[in-house]
Order: structure tokens, then C-alpha cells, then sequence
């Protein structure tokens, strides 16, 4: 696309069924979509009409393309589309005539379209069904807090690419969970789920960086070199969660985090725009198997082996140079890894198996089947088994007791790191291994 090639296209565009109001109230919709390019400047414009607002909007852009001998509109796709200004992903908050801007010399150059041959699909989600991407900006001082985009391939620079995305700025990505039956566990101690909400988690392990921004303590940290992309570890969980200096339980699940906590220091650089936490454990442990069932990594690929394995997507014991010599993606101090350099699952998570044990919700329990007095009516709904100083049958929790964790560290072996292994750590710990990843409810504020 250039300056003489796109004058003027007008395109109509109703919103999908999809992006629904779940509470009831009209679905937001996007109406009388006009495109239009200044020869002089270059510089695309999007006008848009938006009704029952508030609304999350995002846009494609499609050209002509040819399939099966068929001409057919193709996005031009998501990493060429950036650079976007305006009332695009974002929160919209009024109805009326709303506009986009965009230069497409700056992100699709060359690209030379004929008059007619491009259009721009403008889309409104509902607040309580957004985007499935969600960045938080954690700079002290924001012009847009959050930022939503439909697909990982739309994130500016790219999720792996751009250093922001693990030290400036937080990614989420929306879990689809509602009403889905799965199965926790493995063997005689698996039981079934039903999650009772979709959540964002966060697509990487929290970094160095992102703790940094926001005043996080730098002691913190075991591993420097090259510290703000690799994940924080030596942080106990009730600094993490609880508690301002490890010595008191001030807001034990299922109040909020304690606002001095690293958790609550996140939540307030949010503007108080998301409601962050640890995932309970059957939320870790969905996330964690993408709908993969025993014997499957995250990303699909077969386990192969107990102690080590190729097809493991994750820095582990073996791939770590504990054990065999062998480096891969190896930082020059052998222990964590910077956080997306391995494969992601298959819902774009990373490091879900390896890197560093990350905190749940739950207090730790010697099997799953003993949560099963958190079940409300025979079906386990995966709330954490954590409430207050008590478990869930209203036992007393012992002073300094376990909290459960997940995935597996950059010292364990294959059989350590699957998606069902349950591990633990002391409350008050600060584990070398021990880090965190957040989630947040998909409703937005």
C-alpha cells in the first residue's frame, strides 16, 4: 500500500455473534466502517461508528488474495499492523464516530495495493468477553494502562522479540475454561474439573524487570546475569502474596492480596485495573496441559523419558548443563532461563514446564484427592483449597505450613516438570527455585 495506490474504501461490518454480553446487557457493535489514505502524508485513517459502548475495539486489516482460484479477503497479518493510534486497542468508553490512524509505510512497506483491493475489519468486544490478549504497561506513568489484541502475532515487535513484553510491560492470555470438564491428576488421584470462569494468565513467568518496575526488592534475586528477563525467584509467598516483610499472614486467601505485597504493588501500578493473584492450582495445571491429556507436553509433544527428554518445551536439569553437558539456551551461570526462550504450549503460554516452581493458591495437600472437600455438590469447581488459616474442611492449617507449587525448576529432571507433578514450599521459604506467574479475571474494569 502507498499514498497514490488506496483513495478510499467504505466497508460495513457487523460484529460477531462471539463477542457477546454476558451480562445481559446489548453487545457493542461497530457499524460504518470507512477507510481512507492522505496522499500527501501517508497516513491511514479508520472511522468507525460504535453503539452500546463500553466496548474493547481492535482491527485487521485484509487485502485481496487468491485461494483455490478464488479471490477472497486474507489479513495482511498481525505483525504488519502496528504502530496503530487512536480508539483501537483499548477500552472505548462512548458511542459516536470514533478513528484509528495508522501509517503503513512504517510497518508494510512496499506493499502496493490497487483502489478497492484493502479493507479494515473493525471489531467491538464486550468488557466481559475481550480480546485474547491483554498487556498491562507497568512504566510509573501510562497514556494507555492496558492495551487488548485478538491474536499474539497483533503485539508490536512481537511477544518473544520485544523486550518489553518481560521487563516493561506484562502479556495475558485469556484461558477459555468455562463449564469444560478435564481431568486433574494422574491415575487413582486424578479427579474431574469443572472450572467456573475464563481467566487471562500471564504469558510468562513474573521477571526481574517487571519486579523492578515496580520497586521489587533486589535482593531478590539469585541469578544476575542477564537478571531482568529471567524470572524472579527467592521471594517467599507470603512476600509474594501475604505480607510486606515475611512476618505476618495480613490477607490470607480468600481476601485480596496485602497491598505491601509484590502482588499488590502490581495491582496498584495497574490503577487498580486488574485484579491480579495467584492461579489455584487447577487453574495452573489446565492452563499448564493446553488440553493435552496424560503422557503430552504442553505443546503436544509426546513424554518420552523420566530423567531426560527432547521433547521437553522447558529449561530443565538436562538442558541446563546440570547433568549431561549439554546447553541449550544456556545463560553463563547454568541455572534459569530468560523467560520465552523455549517453546510455548499450545495456548501461547512459555516455561510452564521447568524454569523456576511457580506459587498457587493452594494450600498443599499429600494428593488431590484430599481436596475433595472443596467440592460443592460432588463436582470439584478447582477454587483453591485455601481459606484463611483453614483447609477446606475446616482443619486447622499448622503454623509456617506448605503452600502447593508447580511446573517444575531448571534443576529438575524430565519426570519433575510434567503438568500433574504437585511440589511445595514453606510459606515463609525463600526457595532458590520458587517464582511466580499471575492471572487476572477476563472482565474488565
Amino acid at each position: 500500500m502507498n499514498a497514490k495506490t488506496v483513495k478510499r474504501l467504505v466497508l460495513m461490518y457487523a460484529v460477531a455473534g462471539a463477542m457477546y454480553a454476558a451480562s445481559g446487557a446489548d453487545a457493542p457493535e461497530v457499524t460504518s466502517v470507512i477507510m481512507s489514505q492522505n496522499n500527501a502524508t501517508r497516513l491511514v485513517t479508520i472511522e468507525y461508528a460504535l453503539d452500546n459502548a463500553p466496548a474493547i475495539v481492535t482491527v485487521d486489516i485484509q487485502t485481496n488474495a487468491v485461494v483455490g482460484g478464488k479471490t477472497v479477503w486474507a489479513s495482511i497479518g498481525g505483525e504488519n499492523i502496528y504502530g496503530l493510534t487512536g480508539d483501537v486497542n483499548c477500552k472505548v468508553t462512548s458511542d459516536g464516530t470514533k478513528r484509528i490512524y495508522w501509517r503503513p509505510d512504517l510497518s508494510w512497506n512496499g506493499q502496493k495495493v490497487a483502489v478497492g483491493g484493502a479493507r479494515a475489519v473493525v471489531t467491538a468486544w464486550s468488557l466481559d468477553n475481550p480480546p485474547d490478549y491483554m498487556v498491562l504497561d507497568l512504566a510509573a506513568v501510562s497514556p494507555q494502562r492496558l492495551k487488548f489484541y485478538p491474536d499474539a502475532a497483533f503485539l508490536p515487535g512481537g511477544i518473544t522479540s520485544n523486550d518489553i513484553y518481560c521487563t516493561s510491560s506484562m502479556v495475558f492470555r485469556k484461558i477459555k475454561a468455562r463449564g469444560i470438564p478435564w481431568s486433574i491428576g494422574i491415575g487413582a488421584d486424578a479427579r474431574t474439573v469443572t472450572l467456573t470462569n475464563d481467566y487471562y494468565m500471564g504469558v510468562f513467568e513474573v521477571t526481574q524487570g517487571q519486579l523492578a518496575m515496580i520497586g521489587g526488592p533486589a535482593w531478590a534475586y539469585k541469578n544476575t546475569i542477564e537478571g531482568v528477563r529471567r524470572p524472579v525467584e527467592s521471594q517467599s509467598y507470603r512476600e509474594i502474596r501475604d505480607s510486606a516483610n515475611n512476618s505476618s499472614d495480613q490477607t490470607l486467601y480468600p481476601q485480596a492480596p496485602y497491598s505491601g505485597s509484590l502482588i499488590g504493588k502490581f495491582i496498584a501500578r495497574s490503577e487498580n485495573l486488574c485484579d491480579l493473584d495467584l492461579p489455584s492450582e487447577a487453574q495452573w495445571e489446565y492452563a499448564c496441559r493446553a488440553g493435552h491429556g496424560e503422557g503430552y507436553w504442553g505443546d503436544g509433544s509426546r513424554i518420552l523419558g523420566s530423567a531426560s527428554d527432547a521433547n521437553l518445551p522447558g529449561r530443565y536439569a538436562h538442558n541446563c548443563k546440570n547433568s549431561s553437558g549439554t546447553i541449550d539456551n544456556a545463560t553463563p551461570d547454568d541455572n534459569t532461563s530468560i523467560v520465552g526462550r523455549y517453546r510455548p504450549n499450545s495456548w501461547g503460554l512459555y516455561d510452564m514446564h521447568g524454569n523456576v516452581n511457580e506459587y498457587c493458591l493452594d494450600w498443599w495437600t499429600d494428593t488431590v484427592a484430599a481436596r475433595d472437600a472443596t467440592s460443592a455438590g460432588g463436582v470439584y469447581t478447582g477454587a483453591p483449597n485455601a481459606n484463611g488459616q483453614y483447609y477446606g474442611d475446616g482443619t486447622t492449617v499448622p503454623a509456617n505450613q506448605w503452600r502447593c507449587m508447580r511446573s517444575g525448576a531448571h534443576n529438575a529432571s524430565a519426570s519433575g516438570c510434567v503438568a500433574w507433578l504437585r511440589n511445595k514450599n514453606a510459606i515463609s521459604s525463600h526457595g532458590v527455585t520458587c517464582g511466580f506467574r499471575l492471572i487476572c479475571p477476563v472482565t474488565v474494569k
